[in-house]
């Protein structure tokens, strides 16, 4: 099921998650689809794309520089895709909300992601109700939550704001980020 798409600037692609496929899928200007990363199993493995597994991706994101980003959603990890490599930018692989960097940090069920003009990933963590912000700067990903992480409807800023399963995400480059609140329906 294609959920997700983003464009590569590097090469006009579109990358395409595959939530019940397991899979990432390139598609060219010229139509061509081809499977980028993933073998089919609900499974995290880092390494060569072509040998690389990814449970349930959601999100995804391409920087200036034709890195993608990936929400994994069932494996609670950010996934970074780079010269054919998968590695894991952040998470430990089990539901949380644990502030950190890279792979000490915890989400639970990320779905969003968005990039803003100085690469920092935005993430709409949805079963840990918040906004977390990741600095994809050099391999660290550093963890700030926004909102209290109980499920709630409350305008505010960051730290007082609530939501109620987070789910589209999408910074505009201005510091301004816009996301859907699914169980809010707003």
């Amino acid at each position: 099921t294609p959920y997700r798409v983003a464009i590569d600037p590097t090469t006009d692609d579109a990358v395409v998650s595959q939530f019940n496929a397991h899979k990432m899928t390139r598609v060219t200007l010229r139509g061509r689809a081809y499977h980028y990363v993933g073998t089919g199993s609900a499974l995290t493995l880092d390494g060569m794309t072509t040998e690389a597994k990814i449970n349930q991706p959601l999100g995804c994101a391409v920087g200036s520089d034709g890195a993608a980003y990936v929400a994994e959603y069932g494996g609670h990890r950010l996934r970074a895709i780079t010269a054919g490599v998968v590695t894991t930018l952040a998470g430990t692989g089990k539901a949380g909300t644990v502030d950190s960097i890279g792979v000490a940090a915890s989400f639970s069920e990320p779905r969003g992601l968005s990039l803003d003009a100085n690469d920092f990933l935005y993430v709409a963590d949805s079963q840990g109700v918040s906004l977390r912000l990741v600095d994809t700067a050099n391999g660290d990903a550093l963890v700030v939550r926004t909102g209290t992480g109980a499920a709630g409807f409350d305008d505010g800023p960051p730290g007082t704001a609530t939501f109620n399963t987070p789910g589209t995400i999408s910074a505009d480059g201005a510091g301004v980020v816009y996301v859907s609140d699914h169980l809010n329906y707003a």
